[in-house]
Order: C-alpha cells, then structure tokens, then sequence
C-alpha cells in the first residue's frame, strides 16, 4: 500500500471543514519525501475508505532538515479526515499549517 504524509490544510471560508490538504509521497525504501500535491478532502477519505493509500501527518523539522511523520490520518462518517478516534463528524488534523490555494 501506498504511504503519503499530510503537511498542510486549507479550511473553507468559515473555517468549519477542510476542503483541500497538501499530500506528499513517502517512499520508504529510498527514505524520501516528494513536493507537495494539493488534493480534495474526499479524495484522500476515498483513498482511506478503500484503503489504497495510508496517510499520515508530518511536520518538517527544520534544523534537522527532515520530515517527522505523526498521526495515521482515518476517515470518520463519510469524509472527515481525523487524526483523532473519537468519532466526533469533523475534521481534525492537529496543528498543521494552513495553506491558501
């Protein structure tokens, strides 16, 4: 199965729900990351639901100049993205940053 980090979100105008987030290939076997991709909220609770993908979030550690995986990232309801296994119907993807389309 395929594994990606989530390093970035976008939130809709009322900031009630994520609408995009910023998805990066992890390739294990070489330890590399890829450039960012932006990607819908549905697709990526589609990849989950169906499970061909794995996601996780990631923050990028600066001084050590690496990405640092987080959380597993699992659909609540229909297409929420939560790090989070309370089943409240809302995201939650922690502290990361947000970015603007």
């Amino acid at each position: 199965m395929t594994d990606y980090y989530i390093t970035a979100v976008r939130y809709d105008e009322k900031k009630s729900h994520i609408t995009h987030v910023h998805v990066r290939h992890r390739n294990r076997v070489e330890s590399t990351v890829g450039a960012a991709m932006v990607s819908s909220r549905e697709f990526v609770a589609n990849l989950i639901s169906t499970e061909t993908a794995n996601f996780r979030t990631a923050v990028w550690i600066k001084d050590k100049k690496h990405w640092e995986g987080g959380e597993h990232v699992h659909v609540v309801g229909e297409s929420f993205l939560s790090t989070d296994r309370n089943g409240d119907l809302k995201d939650n993807l922690g502290e990361l940053p947000e970015f603007k389309i």
